[in-house]
């Protein structure tokens, strides 16, 4: 589960599922963007080989992580009561909750949920939450209390009707229970796997229930009727998210006029308050959409309209600290190690559909998770059991 073999899978799944067409207005594959992609693919290889040399050294065992869980459990803690606390806030401020709305018929959704800003900060502080109680869970670090944490994240979900916050979690703990893992067998890979197809039909289904049908199915070309009158009508759904981003990207990357300052790049650091104060649109690049319905252009939509096409390769930097904090992990160095590198490959695999480095509320976790490592430096260990149960 290299960083460089993900990226590689992911795109290259992306990019042929794409180039399959089962969508009438799909774009045509672009020579341009599949050779830069490939240049990045021959760059990971032997990135991947440089980084592994130059992190050679001694391996610990598990031991040492879970000494370190320690102050990330004290640290962890406390946040519940202060979720709680902003989730009410966010409810009276919108009048309800999405799942209220839903049943009752109500035309509000989700995104009509929660205080701007305050309600990006409340799900920074979420994933950040969720993420570090799966890894205490997994470090057998007071469990039960933690993997009641992981219970009121899903509780949260089912009340807000929020599939996107609970997709960004599920990727990030799969890593981490990869990561944690002394062994993995191919069964268990195989229950992944399982796991991972059934999300994907579960996740037709409630888009089909929460839009009242498949909006797509009307823009299905000849080839994607033939298909998905042999799979279910519902994977629709998947497919036109896994390639509707790459879609608007290769509709806008011969016509994008850049400005080469990173302008569109950082844009999504600046709260809603900020756009409001300043009187300013909210606008992440300058891209059209291909149609109305997919509003996503990949990971790279910031970095196409500010520089062109080659501001793909600006991504590469991620990717390359994706590569050394999985390596770290493999040494044992440190327990930010498996949360930085749970939250790199949660960007990778997330890449074809958004970008979630430079966006407030999923650099929130990077951040809290860095603070934490400043404060948090590896030491020596004996082992407090009582502390871990």
């Amino acid at each position: 589960m290299t960083p460089s073999f993900v990226y590689i899978g992911v795109w290259a799944f992306v990019i042929g599922l794409h180039s399959l067409n089962l969508i009438a207005f799909y774009e045509k594959p672009n020579f341009q963007f599949i050779q830069i992609q490939i240049s990045i693919f021959i760059f990971l290889l032997f990135s991947e080989f440089f980084v592994k040399v130059l992190n050679r050294g001694r391996h610990y065992s598990m031991q040492r992580i879970a000494f370190d869980s320690l102050p990330l459990n004290r640290i962890n803690k406390p946040l519940l009561p202060l979720l709680i606390m902003m989730f009410l806030v966010d409810s009276i401020y919108s009048g309800g909750i999405p799942l209220i709305w839903v049943l009752l018929g109500d035309a509000r959704t989700h995104s009509d949920f929660g205080m701007p800003t305050f309600h990006g900060l409340f799900h920074g502080l979420l994933l950040f939450f969720v993420t570090c109680s799966f890894l205490l869970y997994r470090l057998k670090c007071q469990p039960k209390r933690n993997l009641q944490h992981v219970l009121f994240f899903f509780l949260y979900v089912v009340l807000v009707f929020n599939r996107g916050i609970a997709i960004i979690f599920a990727i990030q703990a799969v890593f981490i229970y990869i990561v944690t893992s002394e062994k993995i067998s191919f069964a268990k890979y195989f229950k992944i796997g399982a796991g991972t197809g059934a999300a994907i039909y579960l996740f037709g289904l409630l888009g089909n229930f929460r839009s009242g049908g498949n909006v797509f199915s009307n823009a299905v070309s000849d080839g994607g009727a033939q298909v998905f009158g042999v799979v279910p009508e519902s994977l629709i759904w998947f497919y036109v998210y896994a390639t509707g981003g790459l879609n608007n990207l290769l509709y806008n990357l011969e016509t994008v006029s850049p400005n080469f300052l990173p302008i569109y790049t950082l844009s999504k650091l600046l709260p809603s308050i900020g756009y409001t104060m300043l009187g300013l649109p909210q606008a992440y690049g300058t891209f059209a959409l291909a149609d109305g319905r997919l509003t996503v252009s990949t990971a790279f939509q910031g970095l196409v309209s500010d520089f062109g096409a080659p501001g793909i390769l600006l991504y590469v930097p991620v990717l390359v600290l994706a590569q050394i904090a999985y390596r770290k992990c493999l040494k044992r160095t440190s327990i930010v190690a498996f949360l930085f590198y749970a939250m790199f490959m949660q960007t990778i695999i997330m890449s074809p559909y958004v970008d979630t480095v430079f966006y407030l509320t999923f650099l929130l976790q990077l951040t809290l998770v860095g603070l934490f490592s400043l404060r948090n430096k590896p030491r020596e260990f004996i082992v407090r059991r009582n502390e871990l149960n």
